[in-house]
């Protein structure tokens, strides 16, 4: 499964396109066979078969985990357009499954096999996690692949 996103301060669709290594963005009312507005593509850009996306609106940055064994999550600026280089690069110690962020506490959350990894948002390199989360084995399938925030609350939701 594809995630996408949706950047509620532009009314933007951002969307992972596994085959082409690249992330479109289209605007929010778009219909049919139409163009994205930016495309983040190219080898510049170090995209491996990108799966999902998140976006901080309030920062205005794009949150790309990686595949395989490329266990990064790229960032991109929200203007980001073309072959261009991520902003920073945060290298992380199992493949990622999903990027959530948190735009209120400052946070980056990157799920991957049974744990959840917290970060701060600006994290770059191998940055050590502020927290992490194990989900115990007695609750089934040890896979953290779908999550998704809640700024509002802080709370964090995986499925």
């Amino acid at each position: 499964m594809h995630d996408m996103a949706y950047d509620p301060v532009r009314d933007e669709i951002v969307v992972p396109q596994f085959f082409a290594f690249a992330i479109l963005t289209f605007a929010g009312n778009a219909n049919g066979n139409v163009a994205p507005i930016r495309k983040i593509m190219g080898p510049q850009t170090q995209l491996n078969n990108p799966h999902a996306v998140s976006i901080d609106p309030i920062h205005g940055e794009y949150f790309v985990p990686g595949r395989e064994e490329d266990w990064r999550v790229l960032v991109f600026p929200r203007e980001a357009d073309g072959d261009v280089a991520p902003i920073r690069i945060l290298e992380v110690d199992a493949e990622p499954g999903r990027v959530g962020v948190d735009p209120v506490r400052n946070l980056v959350v990157v799920s991957g096999g049974n744990r959840l990894r917290i970060y701060d948002r600006t994290a770059t390199g191998k940055a050590t996690p502020r927290g992490v989360i194990t989900i115990p084995a007695s609750l089934g399938r040890s896979n953290t692949g779908l999550m998704r925030i809640n700024p509002d609350n802080g709370m964090i939701f995986v499925g």
